[in-house]
């Protein structure tokens, strides 16, 4: 109980050291996590945005190495991060929940076309327990592009592109803690995949075809108008590259 108490110490650090310390705890002693599992998710509202940042920091780590040490409640309050009043406790919460989804869902699914018409064998690769925690995750990420917060867009699309939609079923070898408000465009996910354009599509057309499972027709929507956005972006650069290489050079003396 005075361990506990700590998690509500006046004292910044204090608050900090307790975190850590519960962390430890729910990675290495399974018959305590439930007593410090939910002050720790609580540190999740702090308010001083160190000990916010750090708390989800933990609990990313956590639930990268197994999502089953975390319950469904606190999976919801570290997606509700994204509307933090800090810009990298909001990047952190996008970065880290998408980063968690992609390791234990989308990287994990067989190629579409691996599958048999029904498409049942693609839900029953992944645990239920698992959907349970992290379906909601791929609606966090579509619907935070609705926010007014333009600095958040680019994230959005990267993190889209590259871990909602993987590349490649292999993904799940490694992928890296994120640090809370790191930029996903600069993570170490391997690109160094050995499978065929065929896999590739099969395994993007699996990972789109479990997340429409699970979102509503307005984020089916809202995801269509973000891809748009995407296609127009790119028609505009190529735009400009085909310019550049088309104007003459300048003469040097």
């Amino acid at each position: 109980r005075e361990f506990v108490g700590r998690f509500v110490d006046v004292s910044k650090d204090i608050r900090l050291e307790v975190v850590d310390c519960a962390a430890l705890i729910i990675k290495r002693k399974p018959s305590l996590r439930e007593l410090v599992e939910k002050p720790l998710r609580e540190r999740l509202r702090d308010v001083d945005a160190e000990v916010r940042q750090v708390a989800l920091q933990r609990l990313v780590e956590i639930a990268l190495d197994d999502p089953l040490k975390l319950s469904v409640a606190t999976f919801i309050e570290m997606g509700a991060r994204v509307k933090d009043k800090r810009l990298e406790i909001r990047r952190g919460s996008l970065v880290g929940m998408t980063k968690i989804y992609s390791k234990h869902i989308a990287s994990v699914l067989p190629p579409l076309n691996n599958l048999t018409e029904s498409g049942n064998d693609l839900f029953a690769s992944v645990q239920s327990s698992i959907v349970e925690r992290l379906s909601h995750v791929p609606s966090l990420l579509i619907n935070s592009w609705s926010y007014p917060d333009d600095s958040t867009k680019h994230p959005i699309l990267v993190l889209l592109q590259e871990y909602l939609l993987p590349r490649t079923a292999t993904a799940k070898s490694e992928v890296n803690v994120p640090l809370v408000g790191a930029d996903p465009s600069k993570s170490s996910q391997s690109n160094n995949s050995t499978e065929s354009p065929q896999e590739v599509d099969g395994c993007r057309a699996s990972a789109l075809y479990f997340m429409f499972a699970y979102l509503s027709d307005t984020e089916i929507g809202l995801l269509n108008s973000i891809m748009l956005h995407k296609a127009s972006i790119r028609k505009e650069l190529l735009v400009f590259l085909a310019a550049r290489a088309a104007a003459p050079t300048k003469q040097t003396n």
